[in-house]
Formats: C-alpha cells, structure tokens, sequence
C-alpha cells in the first residue's frame, strides 16, 4: 500500500480516486502535487477530503478542530468578494501576501452562527490557466488566518 501511496503522490490530483483509504495516510511532510503545484503538508495536518466534482479539486486537511480546504480550478478572473463573502462581515479586505514565488490574495471575514462567530481567512493565486484557492474557518479570530499563512508556506 505504502508503494501505491508513493505513486500517487507523484501524480497530479485526484489521488486517491481507486484508493480512498489511502486519504487517511497522507500526514505531515507529506508532498502532494496539485497541478503546477506542490504543498508539503504541515505539521499537525492529515488530508481527510480528495475529491474532483465539475473539473474542481477539491482537498480537504484537517489538524484537530482546526480545518482547511484548497481548491484547484482550470478558470482565472475569480473575484474572491463574490466567492467568499457570501453575507459575512469583511474584517481585512483583500490584499496580497507574497509566499515563496506566488502573490497570494486574502481576505478575512467573520460570520454570526446560532453558537458561535466563525472567523474565515480566504486565499487566491493564479498560474498558468489555473486559480488555486480556499479557506479556513475557525472560533478563534486569528487561528484561521495562521492555518491559511501555513499553508501558504508551504506551498511551492
């Protein structure tokens, strides 16, 4: 299984379309090819979603409580007001965050649930015909924002 493992992140996503057991042993250190990308999982994070829905990759990672969701779609122009703010409270606008060679967008906003304030830092890059985005939304004001800045770091 390790040596399916092994060939499936070499290849470009969905990964696990035979295989989704194998989602749950992609952890931390892992190197996982996403288009013209590659993104080394952080520490504390494991993959637990790998879909394709529409021509869209869809991947889901997850640390505890704490989740993040990419996206990878062959479509550019993608205004990240209209995708994510969705009648949420704009916290910071839009503004660009440089991570090894790409110039991220990100925007934060917060939301009102029944419970709770869910806070959610977003993220947008294009390259090469491709937007590569996502979000992560957390309780604490400043952990969705850090979960996006880790990602963003090890994306390359």
């Amino acid at each position: 299984m390790k040596a399916l493992l092994s060939r499936a992140l070499a290849c470009a996503l969905p990964l696990f379309a035979a295989e989704a057991a194998l989602a749950a042993e992609v952890q931390a250190g892992d190197n996982i090819a996403i288009q013209d990308m590659v993104l080394t999982v952080p520490e504390g994070w494991s993959l637990k979603q790998d879909a394709k829905d529409g021509g869209t990759i869809i991947l889901g990672f997850a640390n505890g409580a704490e989740y993040l969701n990419i996206y990878v779609k062959q479509t550019t122009g993608l205004d990240m007001r209209q995708v994510f703010v969705n009648g949420s409270t704009v916290l910071r606008d839009v503004r660009n965050l440089p991570r090894n060679r790409f110039t991220w967008k990100v925007l934060e906003t917060s939301k009102a649930a029944a419970s709770r304030t869910n806070y959610v830092a977003s993220f947008l890059t294009e390259l090469n015909g491709y937007s590569y985005y996502g979000f992560s939304r957390s309780a604490d004001g400043t952990r969705s924002m850090d979960n996006v800045s880790t990602f963003l770091t090890e994306l390359r």
